[in-house]
């Protein structure tokens, strides 16, 4: 039991030496190979021509946005002229305009006395509530 106890130690060991020595030699390639590509200073042809397509497409997105986006100003309000009476209104209509005019005023003055008498109620009994 010992005896293969100690052949699968020794098994893991070569094993992970082995791992090791690989990985060095990875890490050493990849060094040595980008330490390669800065000292040349070599660009691929096909990375350069994707970078340019893609510039040339983020440029195409963000006109299109822009163009879908563009909200025009509004032209300002141009005053109306004032809608002037003809020369010749007949009674009738004249009559109804007035009577129109009239109902109006009565309105106002009618809701006008209301809220006069509804802050006199409410002065007289928050004068009672208070008093």
């Amino acid at each position: 039991m010992l005896k293969w106890l100690k052949l699968q130690f020794e098994s893991w060991l070569i094993r992970k030496q082995e791992r090791e020595a690989y990985l060095r030699l990875q890490n050493e390639s990849k060094i040595e190979y980008e330490r390669a590509q800065s000292e040349l200073n070599i660009k691929c042809e096909s990375c350069e021509i994707l970078k340019l397509e893609l510039a040339r497409i983020h440029e195409l997105n963000k006109t299109l946005l822009n163009e879908i986006t563009y909200k025009p100003t509004p032209e300002p309000d141009r005053p109306q002229s004032p809608i002037s009476m003809p020369k010749y209104v007949p009674h009738s209509v004249k009559r109804h305009m007035m009577e129109r005019e009239d109902r109006n005023l009565a309105k106002k003055l009618r809701e006008e006395k209301e809220r006069e008498l509804v802050e006199e109620l409410e002065k007289e009994v928050l004068g009672q509530v208070n008093g």
